[in-house]
């Protein structure tokens, strides 16, 4: 089981994109989508379809999301907010 984010360029500090729950089982649950602005010094601020506002950081070759359980509610151990790019996807 783990979240898989889409990431689609906005603009040269900006991006959005959808989350996704896959379970163990393939079925899938989306929370919804969300926006994220860059800031300075490798941080990142992430806004839910919901009004929920995420902090992070981000690195070469993907992100993190600080305590993403509490607005993502499948994210049961910190691991689950560290996303990694890939080829066509976050996850």
């Amino acid at each position: 089981p783990h979240y898989t984010i889409t990431v689609a360029y906005r603009g040269p500090a900006s991006f959005q994109g959808a989350i996704t729950f896959v379970f163990q089982d393939g079925r899938t649950e989306s929370p919804g989508s969300y926006t994220a602005t860059l800031l300075g010094g490798g941080r990142l601020t992430f806004v839910l379809s919901s009004g929920q506002t995420l902090s992070g950081s981000y690195r070469s070759g993907g992100f993190g999301l600080d305590g993403c359980g509490a607005a993502l509610r499948w994210a049961t151990q910190p691991a689950m907010c560290q996303f990694s790019y890939q080829p066509g996807a976050a996850s």
